[in-house]
């Protein structure tokens, strides 16, 4: 899996983008070459380099979901409001991308019983089969309270945060879309389960992510 380009470039995109977020905010650039040092910054285990880390960069410039100027400190990179809008989807870049050009109106249903689609007028459509993903959303509020105490590194603490925030964000909407429910909690699993450091709270918190997730989804 490691020795697979195109997979590393999709993820090298993926960690980049949030980083960007996470380090820099919405305002300030950072020099790129600082994600080498992040935990993050891997595959499979095995360290992204830094031919892909700024071919990573250039594709989020293209697409204009990261700018990338230089300066003094090499290469910077900052994230514009599109970039920002496709870190808290909770997708990937790929999907944002691809929400982007099929353009129009999507509609994702699930068990629907007489419903009406597309851009209609003087329709009210009344749906009681909705996803309720709220101990998900528990679940992600216990991960950003216990996340200080579980002695992480500030990187990855950030890290941790940021991913249980776009889960409360993905699960707190009127009508929460449970392939972006499952794409934000796999995130969050993930950045869980990669913590090398065991703890008590750790093992309580990916206890408790699982049995969330069998709540919401029966699986």
């Amino acid at each position: 899996m490691r020795a697979d380009t195109v997979e590393r470039f999709r993820h090298a995109c993926d960690v980049l983008l949030r980083w960007v977020l996470r380090v820099g905010g919405r305002q300030t650039t950072e020099p790129v070459l600082g994600f080498l040092e992040d935990p993050l910054c891997s595959f499979a285990g095995d360290p992204l380099s830094e031919d892909e880390v700024l071919g990573a960069l250039d594709y989020l410039a293209e697409h204009d979901l990261a700018i990338r100027t230089i300066a003094d400190a090499g290469v910077m990179a900052a994230i514009t409001s599109q970039g920002t809008r496709c870190v808290l989807s909770g997708g990937t870049v790929n999907d944002h991308l691809n929400r982007q050009s099929t353009g129009g109106d999507t509609y994702n249903i699930s068990n629907a019983h007489g419903f009406v689609a597309g851009a209609q007028q003087h329709v009210v459509q009344n749906n009681s089969f909705g996803l309720d993903a709220s101990k998900l959303a528990e679940f992600a509020q216990q991960v950003r309270q216990f996340a200080p105490s579980l002695g992480l590194s500030e990187e990855e603490q950030g890290q941790l945060i940021l991913d249980a925030e776009v889960l409360e964000e993905a699960t707190s909407t009127e009508a929460p879309e449970p392939g972006r429910v499952r794409t934000a909690f796999d995130r969050l699993n993930t950045t869980l389960t990669a913590i090398g450091t065991a703890s008590p709270g750790l093992t309580m918190l990916v206890g408790a992510g699982q049995s969330a997730f069998q709540a919401v989804f029966g699986a």
